[in-house]
């Protein structure tokens, strides 16, 4: 049988070649005891791992003489982004995106943010910031983020995922899009103790999250369009959906319009009392394009094990 040892090395291993994910995979089939399935798939010796375009596979070790189906998962750091398409990412874990005072560093190169009202920095888990909602703490990106876009309005697909500890149960936004110029509205917020997800379709269209989130603990949060259907995502687990037909932040400007993102500050457009978000995060990234379940289940594994998801 596979060693308890054995299968911590295959789930919790930082893989940085293909061949070693293959010696790993080859050693454990040698010990007669199992069956070896990536994603589903049966393993072979011809089964190409792309380390290049996934976070992470997942390895089922079937044992064959008692039907047993434990489950594991190989991770790795790879020098190809498997998510190419982004189009903001601030990383309070990294030194290049956040080392003190109110500047946060765009990894993507886009726009930098600014922090305000002094939210508070803490090294724990690599890196987070926190803000109080009786603070007016919050972020905003500084330039006009229409350009990286790649759609046309009103129909621009696009993903945010974060990963944050939401305090209390205390109601704010959590996420906001503005023009600066007279658009603005929730996109993430807490109304009632309920994560509530929307997007602007010359009204607020929102649904609340099916799936609960444990306050003052690390939860994985991601809202994915994709030009027809809204979709959330926590900790992996699918929250619900709606349809719609998005419009972007617009003020009767010249395309593109102008579109900023903001963590934590209040709005008047909103679902609940559109006060400002009481919550911790440690990542936030905006994507162009949509992400697949798929997609979302394997961010999710590339974050959980630091966290504690």
């Amino acid at each position: 049988m596979i060693t308890s040892a054995q299968a911590n090395i295959l789930s919790h291993t930082s893989v940085t070649s293909l061949s070693y994910i293959d010696s790993l995979i080859s050693d454990a089939s040698d010990k007669g005891l199992y069956q070896i399935k990536v994603d589903g798939s049966l393993f072979n010796d011809d089964m190409a791992l792309d380390l290049a375009t996934n976070y992470g596979y997942t390895i089922e070790l079937r044992q064959s003489d008692m039907g047993t189906h434990p489950t594991y998962t190989i991770s790795w750091e790879s020098s190809v982004d498997p998510f190419p398409n982004y189009i903001l990412m601030y990383d309070f874990t990294n030194y290049d995106s956040y080392s003190g005072g109110t500047a946060v560093r765009d990894l993507i190169g886009h726009s930098n943010a600014t922090l305000h009202g002094s939210p508070l920095y803490s090294d724990q888990y690599g890196g987070t910031i926190s803000f109080n909602s009786t603070s007016s703490q919050y972020l905003i990106n500084n330039n006009n983020l229409a350009q990286y876009f790649s759609g046309t309005a009103p129909n621009k697909s696009t993903a945010f995922a974060a990963v944050m500890s939401i305090n209390a149960s205390n109601n704010g936004i959590i996420l906001g899009e503005t023009s600066l110029a007279g658009w603005h509205n929730s996109i993430i917020e807490l109304v009632s103790g309920k994560l509530n997800f929307s997007l602007w379709d010359g009204s607020l269209i929102s649904f609340e999250s099916s799936v609960d989130i444990s306050f003052n603990q690390w939860n994985h949060v991601v809202l994915t369009y994709d030009g027809t259907t809204m979709r959330a995502y926590v900790n992996g687990i699918d929250a619900g959906s709606t349809t719609l037909t998005r419009d972007q932040p617009y003020n009767n400007q010249p395309t593109p319009a102008a579109i900023y993102y903001q963590l934590g500050q209040s709005d008047t457009t909103n679902n609940g009392d559109g006060t400002y978000g009481d919550f911790t995060i440690s990542r936030f990234e905006l994507l162009d394009g949509d992400l697949s379940g798929l997609e979302v289940a394997r961010k999710y594994e590339f974050h959980k094990d630091r966290f504690g998801l």
